[in-house]
């Protein structure tokens, strides 16, 4: 590219020394006479002529010069070949080719000019640069026709149009055939000459003709030396080309930056950064670096991406008056991208728009890839609406990396809209975006459709690739499809396509996953012998077909092997032994391959710490996954959906739902998108809970998402609507399953049944059975379980232990599902049968599980069998090595109704130290039986997990903390409660009214106590008492006289302390106040006692009138004689 700039220098240059002698090349007649003055004005002289057609040709103003030569041919005279040319620059200059050419062929006849070949150059030249090459090739048929001999100039026209156009064996005959007719070839000749064959990388030719151009005289200028130097650097021999480039610098040529930077440019492009950093500290110490130099210089930072590097040279512009332009940030942005700082990239386009440079495409894709590799779906979604709402056009590119991180995110289900979008913008798909599409739903399982999208690029005339083949090849790897896979590399091998190392990686996990140890060798051995590399990405896969068979001490044979074959483990190895011992379920494994990864030095991916996020979900340790994802952000690790998953399944696994939804809510502000996965998660959680209603939420609200329900969904929606007994729910999902093509099984099956069975409706169940039957699910334990279960629901709980016995005659294999049935029958937990459930479990060789234990624990809790409640739970305790939630709540409830409280409280501990999460319905009947602290621990825990405490919960926990002296804690019970708008009882009001007076709080009591009145509950005669001594302690009579007038209008107190009332008044002086208490309680029906009458009418001695007023209020007792 850089050869063509000076090439073009050159030329223009060349046409600028001819322009001057055209005009006498064929004896032009000059005009000497003055023109006579005519009726419209004066004539113009020859001089004067000349100076007006040629500032109109240089105006463009082409109309103009036609009417001079008009008027001129018109008087006789003739039209002069210079002002001829003059009206063809003036049509060239206005872009008007065409207008020139017609002008050109007619202008003999027209005119009376005979066209010369300084005209035919200066066309040739305008087609040429206008790359009109068909015109061009016509006009030099013309120019041969005409017999218009070529000179110098108009072979090194046609030379530089060849060498424009690409082909470059028909420029290099140009210069022969010059040279043949006998025309010496000057600079411009030789220097188009070496740029061909820089072009062709022919760097021998290049010297040669630089070597004849020296021979015949002529002195290297900067575009001599530049194309050379581009030569060597085409082919690698920069070393040449540096010498060539000290060549220049000390010649006379002028020095050009361009001619520096193409060779900093291969040095880059070659990866040889130490020579480019010393040849652009020449340049900077010559003082001609420009912006090309820094762009080109931190470019080969961007292939490492060396941010620090690449920012640190850029901090030296501004010594050279340089600023960032669109290619710097373009570069940067590349820079961050390969570095993994995908914030940076972004950082850097908001940086370039803000300095008011628009975003090309390459800004656009870049961002886009960075958003790809991030996984950040909604982010790239983002910025495609806002191209789109701002006219930017969106390429090809960046539907591909659009379609990627789709494919990464497992948010396939989008794609069809981004294939509608490529449509209706016209953007035209390539075999490049038909290999992300097969990718995309390749690596989401979606093989038929993979292969429908290679059909149809076939049918399109778009011939696949090999990378296309690779990504088809993929697909049924994949899927373990062997046999598609050999016929898919049939048909490479009859296209003449080369297998590759992705074609043999695609091959070797297919033959991986059919365990076919023959043909695995055969391909390692293949691999070996055509030199494609066998390393750790390759033994990576079979690795993974062990692990998938849970053969784990296989996988650590072949990772044992790339130890003595000296090769070395990668993340990937790690990644996959750590899944594989997480799916065994030996954790502790999984934190010692992650460690050890660590001390080889590799630094953990996001797939690698979500394995070990996995494992720590499992035993519901969402402290231990916070730590994990604080580490991931040190470590600058962007967390992924399949991360924040890892908090959902945690959240579901300690039995907290709510916080599972939390979680889900916080990966979609975070940025995330949630998949498939952490739906399913949360439906199959609420169908396990029972919770129907919630399981339906989010499975529209997946669906809303436009995320495709997958079989798990329904399946979950299915279990879910059949625990509660929704036949109709459950029917419409399973019919909507069928609609879709999702496949079924006998679960769903199972599911159904169960559904039939809760509604009574035996008839139905059986149907259902029936239609398992013809779709080849019969005999099957999960069939089995479900008949069992809707027979137990309906009452036949005989004809259930029959289907057991028939499936034991016909040998069936049973599951778990089957003996948790029995043990929900009883049938087999008394001595009687002679065996219990575990031990027809031994006999039948079936692992007990947690729904086992589960079953096992409850039912003997009911019986209230104490002993046998403690016996399995040791047992289930011993068996699991993190016996879930679920275990722990049925474990607590079935203590509880034995009576043992005090191992209840052990479990309970049990569960508090893991951070599990235990059901309301069991704390509840555990706060309700235990004594002292325990009872207090237990409101707490449920008040920590937002658990609903009943009222009668709250009851004893409040009454523990009265007793105990904690009258904050008292209160806080009750109001927490009220907060929460929940149900607050007289028993636990009056508490709070109890322990408001007791910490001094008497308004607080006071409100306690109106609440009870607004809610027409009658307060006992102690609360009342507490309150008035509580008033009357505090001297707060009038308060007090409020609080009595209350309740004198309710009841009858007679236990209330009117007599203490009454002296504390006269004590006080309020002599009114005790007067008025005597006259309520005459008016009340309650006897005043002698001594208070007394001590008030002695205190109103003073007033006769008030004395006799208080005398008549007793004279029907009698006053005493003293007191008269």
């Amino acid at each position: 590219m850089m050869g063509l700039g000076f090439v073009g220098l050159g030329l223009s240059c060349g046409l600028e020394r001819h322009d001057r002698p055209l005009g006498c090349a064929r004896g032009p007649q000059r005009y000497s006479v003055a023109m006579a003055v005519r009726d419209q004005g004066a004539r113009l002289s020859g001089k004067g002529l000349n100076k007006e057609i040629l500032t109109l040709s240089g105006q463009g103003r082409a109309d103009d010069i036609v009417k001079l030569l008009e008027r001129e041919r018109a008087e006789g005279r003739r039209v002069n070949e210079r002002h001829f040319l003059a009206l063809l620059k003036a049509y060239v200059g206005k872009g008007d080719l065409r207008s020139a050419l017609g002008e050109f062929r007619r202008g003999g006849f027209r005119f009376g000019v005979e066209l010369n070949v300084f005209m035919y150059n200066y066309l040739l030249s305008a087609l040429g640069k206008k790359q009109r090459y068909n015109q061009l090739d016509k006009l030099r048929g013309e120019m041969s026709e005409r017999g218009v001999a070529f000179d110098r100039v108009t072979f090194n026209t046609l030379m530089h149009a060849e060498l424009k156009r690409g082909d470059f064996h028909a420029s290099l005959g140009l210069f022969s055939e010059m040279v043949n007719v006998g025309i010496q070839p000057d600079l411009f000749s030789f220097n188009t000459a070496i740029n061909v064959a820089a072009k062709m990388d022919d760097d021998e030719l290049a010297v040669k003709f630089f070597e004849d151009m020296r021979a015949v005289g002529f002195q290297p200028d900067a575009h001599s030396y530049g194309s050379l130097v581009n030569a060597m650097c085409r082919v690698g021999k920069i070393e040449l080309a540096l010498s060539v480039l000290e060549e220049m610098r000390g010649s006379a040529a002028k020095q050009s930056v361009v001619v520096w930077n193409s060779v900093l440019d291969a040095l880059v492009e070659k990866g040889s950064m130490e020579k480019a950093r010393d040849l652009f500290e020449n340049i900077l110490k010559e003082k001609f670096a420009d912006l090309s130099t820094f762009n080109t210089y931190i470019k080969g930072f961007a292939k490492t991406g060396d941010v620090d590097s690449a920012l640190k040279v850029l901090k030296r512009m501004p010594s050279c008056n340089l600023r960032y332009d669109k290619v710097t940030y373009a570069t940067l942005m590349k820079t961050y991208l390969q570095g993994g700082d995908y914030d940076g990239v972004e950082m850097m386009f908001n940086r370039m728009i803000k300095g008011g440079m628009d975003p090309d495409e390459h800004c656009y894709g870049t961002l886009f890839d960075s958003y790809a590799k991030s996984r950040n779906y909604k982010a790239a979604l983002e910025l495609y609406d806002y191209m789109q709402g701002n006219g930017v056009s969106v390429n090809e590119h960046m539907y591909v990396s659009l379609i990627d991180v789709c494919a990464l995110e497992e948010t396939v289900d989008a794609i069809p809209f981004l294939r509608r979008e490529m449509t209706k913008n016209k953007v035209k798909r390539t075999v490049r975006s038909y290999a992300a599409l097969i990718t995309a739903y390749g690596s989401s399982g979606r093989v038929s459709t993979a292969a429908k999208l290679f059909e149809e690029m076939q049918q399109r005339g778009i011939e696949p690739n090999v990378y296309a083949y690779n990504a088809l090849l993929s697909a049924y790897a994949k899927q373990g499809e062997a046999k598609k896979v050999e016929q898919v590399l049939a048909v490479m091998h009859r296209e003449g396509l080369d297998y590759d190392w992705a074609t043999y990686q695609a091959y070797f996990t297919a033959v991986c996953k059919s365990n076919n140890k023959r043909k695995i060798s055969r391909c390692l051995a293949e691999m070996r012998e055509k030199g494609l590399e066998v390393g750790a990405m390759t033994l990576n896969v079979l690795i993974d077909s062990h692990v998938k068979r849970q053969d784990m001490e296989a996988a650590m044979g072949v990772f044992a092997d790339m130890d003595r074959q000296n090769i070395s483990p990668d993340r990937a190895t790690y990644t996959t032994l750590m899944d594989g011992y997480l799916k065994l379920g030996d954790h502790e494994k999984v934190l010692s391959l992650f460690n050890e990864a660590r001390r080889r030095g590799l630094q953990p991916d996001v797939v690698m710490f979500n394995v070990v996020m996995g494992s720590l979900a499992e035993g519901g340790d969402v402290d231990e996954l916070l730590k994990q994802m604080s580490q991931m952000n040190d470590e600058d690790v962007s967390p992924s959906t399949t991360t924040y998953n890892s908090f959902v399944r945690a959240n579901i696994e300690a039995g907290r739902l709510n916080e599972a939804e939390l979680a889900v809510k916080r990966m979609k502000m975070s940025g995330k998108q949630p998949n498939v996965v952490s739906y399913n998660l949360l439906i199959r959680a609420a169908a396990n809970a029972g919770d129907a209603r919630m399981a339906f939420a989010k499975f529209g609200e997946m669906q809303g998402m436009l995320i495709r329900p997958n079989y798990e969904s329904y399946a979950a929606l299915i279990s879910a609507y059949g625990k509660e007994g929704n036949l109709r729910s459950s029917v419409h999902a399973f019919n909507e399953m069928v609609e879709r093509h999702i496949r079924l099984s006998s679960e769903v099956f199972a599911s159904l049944i169960v559904a039939y069975g809760r509604d009574g409706d035996l008839s139905g169940a059986e149907l259902v059975y029936e239609g398992a039957q013809r779709r080849g699910f019969d005999q099957d334990a999960n069939l089995l379980s479900a008949r069992m279960s809707a027979h137990i629901d309906c009452g036949e709980g005989e004809v259930a232990w029959n289907l057991y016995r028939e499936a034991l005659k016909l040998k069936i294999p049973l599951s778990e599902l089957v003996f948790v049935q029995l043990a929900r029958l009883g049938y087999l937990t008394s001595e009687e049968n002679g065996m219990d459930v575990l031990g027809h479990m031994e006999e039948a060789n079936v692992r007990p599980g947690v729904q086992t234990f589960s079953a096992i624990v409850a039912d003997a809790g009911r019986m209230g069998d104490a002993e046998r409640v403690s016996k399995v739970l040791e047992d289930a305790f011993r068996a699991l090595r993190n016996p879930p939630v679920s275990l722990y709540t049925v474990a607590v409830e079935a203590l509880v109704r034995c009576g043992m409280i005090q191992s209840a409280m052990s479990v309970f501990a049990d569960a508090q130290k893991r951070k599990l999460c235990l059901a309301a319905s069991a704390c509840n009947q555990l706060i309700v039986r235990c004594t002292g602290e325990s009872v207090v621990n237990v409101y707490y825990y449920m008040m920590r997990e937002n658990l609903p405490v009943s009222i009668e919960g709250a009851v004893a926990a409040a009454c523990t903390s009265m007793k105990m002296s904690n009258f904050d804690t008292a209160l806080e019970i009750l109001e927490a409660r009220e907060r929460s708008s929940q149900y607050c009882g007289r028993e636990l009001l009056e508490i709070g009214v109890d322990a408001s007076i007791r910490l001094g709080r008497i308004q607080r009591a006071q409100e306690h106590l109106k609440t009870m009145l607004e809610r027409q509950m009658e307060p006992s005669a102690r609360t009342y008492s507490v309150v008035l001594d509580a008033h009357i302690k505090e001297r707060d009579f009038a308060g007090l006289w409020r609080i009595l007038s209350k309740v004198l209008r309710k009841t009858t107190p007679q236990e209330l302390s009117y007599h203490t009332l009454v002296k504390e008044y006269i004590q006080d002086g309020l002599l009114g106040e005790a007067r008025a208490t005597i006259m309520e309680m005459v008016s009340r029906g309650v006897k005043p006692e002698r001594t208070p009458i007394d001590n008030l009418i002695e205190s109103y001695s003073t007033s006769l009138s008030l004395a006799k007023d208080a005398n008549v209020q007793a004279l029907s007792e009698g006053p005493t004689p003293n007191a008269l």
